[in-house]
């Protein structure tokens, strides 16, 4: 999967040293990884595709997107790139311990989504460097300063 979604990095020549500087920007948009995953999938004779939606980007349609891919058996990608909310957070890694992680500027797997109809609060469960955290779905749409965005796919 690496060689069809893999981090762009870009090149900085220092003109003080004249040295090379990598900068890695990582996988930088909804576009970038949809491409990379649906030509990965047929080149192993997978018909997939990213579905897109046209909602408003809004709290309410996150929602609702969120469970369509995971009712369809279909975890849906996040990415997050500025959010205070998510500077630092509980994240459990696969040995159980707990530490606590930036989650800007990240990817991460929508496994699971609640919604407690009493306090108004969805959280999802995301995975990322094979652990997990629990996030505040609200908090992740609506406290982002630059931009998210969710993506899952159909065969």
């Amino acid at each position: 999967m690496a060689d069809y979604v893999a981090p762009i990095v870009l090149y900085h020549v220092d003109p003080t040293y004249g040295i090379i500087v990598p900068i890695n920007i990582g996988v930088p948009s909804l576009s970038y990884f949809t491409h990379g995953v649906e030509k990965y999938a047929s080149n192993r004779d997978v018909s997939l595709s990213g579905y897109w939606s046209s909602d408003e980007p809004n709290f309410e349609n996150g929602v609702k997107y969120v469970k369509r891919g995971l009712s369809r058996n279909s975890p849906v990608a996040l990415i997050t790139f500025y959010n205070p909310k998510l500077s630092e957070v509980e994240w459990t890694s696969p040995y159980g311990t707990k530490e606590i992680q930036s989650f800007n500027w990240h990817w991460v797997t929508i496994t699971s989504i609640t919604e407690d109809l009493i306090s108004q609060q969805t959280t999802i469960k995301v995975s990322s460097w094979g652990g997990y955290a629990i996030l505040d779905l609200r908090e992740v749409i609506e406290e982002e300063t630059i931009c998210w965005g969710l993506m899952f796919f159909e065969p």
